[in-house]
């Protein structure tokens, strides 16, 4: 049998840090951990979250909007540059921040800069009259207009705009409001909804020329550490994608094309995603892999059974690319989209974060208890054994299984920052991909079936069983049980 690579893939950072060897542990503020009762997650609560977050492996933390607003999920601001008094205070912020880096914890945070609600006095004054010279800062023409009321599952009157983005005046507030968050001691932003067309309005046009890069230029040259992820809004589209990182200063990417065919299990989908994602993007450029996040539904309720969930989470490892999890995504929590006609929709992919075996668990942040049907028990009930204290320590639980291949992850160079190389193993139902670092390389062999795979292995590679451990024995062939992934070490 031929062994012919047919892909290779090279990154690396601009940023002083290395951020393909990092990995980022995304955080709902308001549903992750509540420290005063009240419960609603707050900023002291992730300070109290810290050491768990620490013991699962992961080196970075990305915190969803935290500012000032009347929405749940504190996008559409009524003021950018202020800490949302639900989560705490700036010094709070300052704080999570200096513990965060005490134990090695990078803090990136979202950023939503495109619009703003009805409490900030722009929006405000134009609504009290149509003359008034702060609508020239609002997009009065674009998809979302200031006379729209939009349903929030409060059923809150909160009326939203999008900014006019071309206007000098809110290009300088944008700024001033990633220098105003960057000042407080950030490693990074992940800019939501990075639009080259706002809402594909044809409205406002060219702003990744005319915004997104004068931006981030300004901040990296201010910051020059800063990292900076762009969602593309249409999460797929590899022009899109290739733009932002070609045409600005963006460090990365979200990789969904790699997400939807890893839940698939589809080898030709996640060989062609592979190959997009990483062969035509830049040089120095990257992509953060996730397998959920807030937009999303959840990944235990996307893809079925242990054995496909252990598969899945071990290539989110072991394949190139900054891995991102979602907080609870480590528990196996469960969720998705509602159809409730309002912002609510959200709400059952993003439930309090289980701390402990019942609801009422302290710290627990059930804020949405009581308030709608997304409070019910359909994904997160009492002793569901979905929880940190069911797992925490219990071999084969998905908080084990996780945290195992974070740090095998770690203890092996060539999954941090390594090459990738995608070979022909001879099965349609094997993915099979190489790792290497100078001298260290790995073959990874994943079985995408439910049926037991045998394989020949290359005679020249002298290759070791390294995970699951097996031994010093060199092996000629592999024995794939079902949803199984063996990574073996050339010697």
């Amino acid at each position: 049998m031929i062994f012919a690579p047919f892909l290779l893939m090279l990154q690396t950072s601009t940023a002083d840090v290395d951020w393909e060897s990092q990995v980022i542990y995304q955080i709902f503020p308001r549903s992750y951990r509540d420290s005063n009762g009240d419960r609603v997650g707050d900023l002291n609560g992730i300070k109290l979250g810290l050491p768990t977050i620490k013991k699962l492996g992961a080196t970075a933390i990305l915190l969803n909007p935290i500012a000032k607003s009347r929405m749940f999920h504190n996008y559409f601001p009524d003021n950018p540059m202020a800490v949302d008094p639900k989560y705490g205070t700036l010094a709070d912020f300052q704080s999570l921040i200096k513990d965060a880096h005490q134990q090695g914890i990078k803090v990136l945070l979202d950023v939503e800069c495109q619009y703003i609600a009805d409490g900030h006095p722009w929006l405000a004054a134009a609504l009290k009259s149509p003359n008034a010279p702060e609508m020239a800062m609002l997009d009065v023409n674009g998809f979302i207009r200031p006379q729209i009321q939009l349903p929030w599952y409060d059923k809150a009157k909160i009326r939203v705009s999008a900014l006019n983005l071309k206007n000098p005046t809110v290009q300088s507030m944008i700024t001033d409001e990633f220098r105003f968050w960057a000042k407080q001691g950030l490693d990074g932003f992940r800019i939501d909804h990075m639009m080259d067309d706002l809402d594909d309005a044809r409205v406002q046009t060219n702003l990744i020329q005319d915004l997104w890069n004068p931006l981030i230029t300004t901040i990296k040259k201010e910051f020059p550490s800063t990292y900076f992820i762009g969602e593309q809004a249409h999460q797929e589209n590899q022009e899109e994608t290739q733009a932002i990182l070609t045409n600005t200063p963006t460090d990365a990417t979200l990789g969904y094309s790699l997400r939807s065919a890893l839940l698939e299990l589809d080898k030709a989908k996640i060989e062609a995603a592979l190959s997009t994602q990483f062969d035509q993007i830049p040089d120095h450029k990257g992509q953060i892999t996730i397998l959920e996040n807030h937009d999303t539904d959840r990944f235990a309720s996307t893809v079925s059974g242990t054995l496909r969930q252990n598969l899945v989470t071990a290539l989110l490892f072991t394949l190139k690319g900054t891995p991102s999890i979602s907080a609870g995504q480590e528990l196996g929590m469960k969720g998705k989209k509602g159809n409730f006609g309002s912002d609510g929709n959200d709400i059952p992919s993003r439930l309090a974060y289980r701390w402990g075996k019942t609801l009422d668990f302290s710290g627990t942040a059930t804020w949405y208890k009581g308030t709608g049907p997304w409070g019910n028990t359909d994904y997160s009930a009492d002793n569901d054994k979905l929880s940190l204290a069911d797992q925490d320590g219990v071999a084969g639980s998905t908080f084990e299984v996780t945290k195992e291949w974070i740090a095998f992850r770690k203890a092996n160079p060539a999954f941090l920052h390594g090459q990738q190389t995608l070979f022909d193993i001879g099965s349609p139902d094997v993915l099979a991909f190489c790792r290497t670092d100078g001298p260290d390389k790995f073959w990874v062999l994943a079985n995408l079936s439910g049926t037991l795979v045998t394989v020949d292995l290359p005679a020249d590679a002298h290759l070791k069983l390294v995970k699951p451990a097996a031994g010093d024995g060199e092996r000629k062939t592999a024995s794939l049980p079902p949803y199984a992934i063996q990574v073996y070490k050339q010697s």
